[in-house]
C-alpha cells in the first residue's frame, strides 16, 4: 500500500524537526521504520518523495492488435480462446497465451464464453432415465 503525499511530508517534517528518533516517529505514524528510513534515503538521493513507479510488463496487445482482436470476434464470435490466440500469432507475428487473450477481452468489454450445447442438449445430454419399451 502506498502512502499518501500528505503523511510522507508529514512524517520527514516530523523526523527533521528532531521530535523523535527514526523509531518513535515511524511509531507516532504507524508505520515501520525501514519503510521512513527508505522514504529519508529516497529524499536525500533523489530529491523526490512521491513512490516509485511500477514498470511492468508492456502489453502485447497495442491498440492495433486489440482493434484486430475485436474484428475477429465480430466476423466469428465462437472462436475459442485458444483459436484466437493462434490466429493473433499467424496474423500479428506475436505469441500469445490464452490467458493474455482472456485479459485483452476483458479490456474490450467482450464476452468470449461458448455455451457448446444449446439449452435442450444441455438437458437431456445429461440426464439418464430409462426409455419405455
Amino acid at each position: 500500500m502506498s502512502l499518501s503525499q500528505d503523511l510522507r511530508k508529514r512524517m520527514l517534517a516530523t523526523y527533521e524537526n528532531n521530535e523523535g528518533s527514526l523509531q518513535e516517529v515511524a511509531k507516532r505514524f504507524k508505520v515501520n521504520a525501514s519503510t521512513l528510513w527508505r522514504l529519508l534515503k529516497r529524499k536525500r538521493n533523489t530529491g523526490k518523495i512521491t513512490p516509485k513507479t511500477s514498470s511492468g510488463r508492456p502489453s502485447k496487445f497495442d491498440r492495433k492488435g486489440l482493434i484486430y482482436l475485436k474484428k475477429c470476434l465480430e466476423k466469428n464470435n465462437s472462436l475459442t480462446l485458444s483459436a484466437l490466440a493462434k490466429r493473433y500469432e499467424t496474423k500479428r507475428g506475436i505469441s500469445v497465451s490464452i490467458m493474455a487473450i482472456h485479459r485483452a477481452c476483458k479490456r474490450l468489454n467482450v464476452n468470449y464464453k461458448k455455451n457448446i450445447l444449446s439449452s435442450g442438449e444441455r438437458k437431456t445430454r445429461g440426464s439418464r432415465k430409462a426409455k419405455a419399451i
